[in-house]
């Protein structure tokens, strides 16, 4: 995928270049980057000039920053452990409940919560609050380790896979179940790692049962008019800004790169309002596809 969007003289890493050019070609959008295998990656970087390398991987991970300094590439230009440990930390779900969601809730029309527990019992007892909760394992997106959990639904199967996620993962985030859900929207962003966080543009997708199904490719401007009868324009980009202002300060020194934050609409007693921050992806996402094709 980030041969959509990559540009003359780019290499785009690949597994098999026979096998991407030919995904690549139905698409049917021109390539302009060199696809390249491992073997191949590490002829030319001992070649290359190490000042012009500028790095812009999905996201990053230990696993792809030791494949890649294997490669050639040298630990000065990858990501340190400490800022590692920073991405793992902030890619948890409790971090973006937190960090996020909490200041964002204090803006007018918003709606939303998140609660971490350390216990079966204790995410049972919310869920009998809710009524019925979306339960997340904290390190999950996209719908993987997601389920929609009612009271009846606590059977030792899933009371098994609860305490599995506990004990792997330290908790398991609970969320109210929004039945009224209008729509479903993210934000994209992209950030210097500067304390400098600027949207891309807004994505609107699809789900089923909480896990992503496909994003709708359109202007931008009509993602706005589609918008209109649910969030007014002025109330949405006060919220993207604040997204930006605290995420800036937040991924100084951390993070440089693409990162998406979903979001939804919800009918609530009459009124429409806006959930600003489902989750945060702390990496390239669909809606950054979409945006380039």
């Amino acid at each position: 995928m980030p041969a959509l969007w990559a540009e003359d003289g780019d290499m785009v890493l690949v597994d098999e270049v026979a096998f991407a050019q030919e995904a690549f070609a139905a698409t049917g959008h021109t390539l302009r980057a060199t696809l390249v295998e491992k073997r191949q990656l590490r002829r030319l970087l001992a070649e290359a000039d190490m000042s012009l390398l500028h790095l812009r991987p999905w996201g990053w991970d230990r696993q792809l920053v030791r494949e890649l300094h294997e490669a050639g590439i040298p630990s000065t230009r990858l990501p340190s452990d400490a800022c590692l440990c920073a991405i793992r930390d902030m890619s948890h779900r409790q971090w973006a409940a937190e960090h996020l969601l909490a200041p964002l809730r204090q803006e007018p029309g918003t709606i939303g919560e998140s609660q971490a527990v350390t216990s079966v019992d204790a995410c049972a007892d919310l869920i009998g609050v809710h009524g019925a909760a979306m339960v997340k394992a904290p390190w999950s997106s996209s719908g993987r380790g997601v389920r929609r959990v009612t009271p009846t639904d606590l059977t030792p199967s899933m009371c098994g896979w609860l305490a599995h996620v506990v004990a792997e993962q330290g908790c398991v985030m609970v969320e109210p179940y929004y039945n009224n859900k209008v729509l479903d929207l993210g934000v994209e962003l992209l950030s210097d790692g500067q304390g400098q966080v600027s949207f891309c543009g807004l994505s609107l997708f699809y789900t089923e049962r909480g896990a992503y199904v496909g994003n709708l490719v359109m202007g931008e401007e009509e993602k706005w008019q589609l918008l209109s009868p649910y969030a007014s324009r002025d109330r949405l980009t006060h919220l993207i800004r604040r997204q930006c202002d605290i995420l800036g300060k937040a991924l100084r020194g951390v993070y440089a790169g693409p990162l998406g934050i979903d979001m939804m609409v919800v009918r609530h007693a009459g009124d429409m309002l806006i959930h600003p921050c489902v989750e945060m992806n702390l990496r390239a996402t669909m809606g950054h596809v979409a945006l380039r094709v």
